[in-house]
């Protein structure tokens, strides 16, 4: 079956003088990510570049990859272009890479599975962020938080579990009842870590 969203595209933030979107083909003519070529044509067209005069985006580039699409069972998607390894790019270019899960499709299936064995040898540079968690109560969140560090730690390799944040991240206040405080420690928290990955960067630019 074919990927079920147009949507599903790998999107770049990144600085401009002016607030400016840039396709794929535009992107790749660009030598910081000419290698991008070798994915295709196909990949290009899900290449997306937003350009912006933001302090912050002269200092690092933010990349997001597509969602993966699996149900926890094995079943055949035709992406159109080498998504894994469209993915190792990123990676191999990445000085901090974010896991986002929403807490109520916690699946890891075959796509997930072979994701994470990418990130074998990188794992000091994952973090795992749990969106969406003013949905749910606090004792909610410690155990849908511990489930998905036992989840996913034997899939990386690692002898120490993977850092793990959860928060609200989008511009709307939490909901009612949610564990506001707890939330709004742990989205600083994940801010003073990218901040840091930042300031210790020496080459990378993704």
């Amino acid at each position: 079956s074919a990927e079920p969203s147009p949507g599903f595209n790998f999107n770049i933030a990144m600085y401009g003088e002016t607030d400016e979107e840039v396709d794929g083909t535009q992107m790749s003519a660009e030598w910081a990510f000419s290698s991008l070529q070798k994915f295709g044509q196909e990949f290009l067209k899900k290449l997306k570049g937003k350009k912006m005069p933001n302090k912050l985006l002269e200092k690092a580039t933010f990349a997001e990859i597509p969602g993966v699409l699996e149900t926890g069972t094995i079943r055949k998607i035709d992406r159109r272009y080498p998504f894994n390894d469209a993915c190792q790019w990123f990676i191999d270019h990445a000085d901090l890479i974010v896991l986002v899960y929403d807490y109520a499709k916690l699946d890891i299936g075959p796509e997930t599975e072979a994701l994470l064995d990418q990130l074998k040898g990188r794992e000091q540079q994952v973090r795992i962020l749990l969106n969406k968690a003013d949905e749910i109560t606090a004792e909610e969140l410690l155990k849908i938080q511990g489930n998905l560090v036992w989840n996913v730690s034997p899939l990386m390799a690692s002898a120490e579990p993977p850092t793990l944040y959860a928060g609200s991240f989008w511009s709307r206040p939490y909901k009612s009842g949610a564990p506001k405080r707890l939330l709004k420690a742990q989205e600083q928290s994940l801010l003073k870590d990218i901040k840091e990955a930042i300031d210790k960067r020496v080459e990378n630019r993704i």
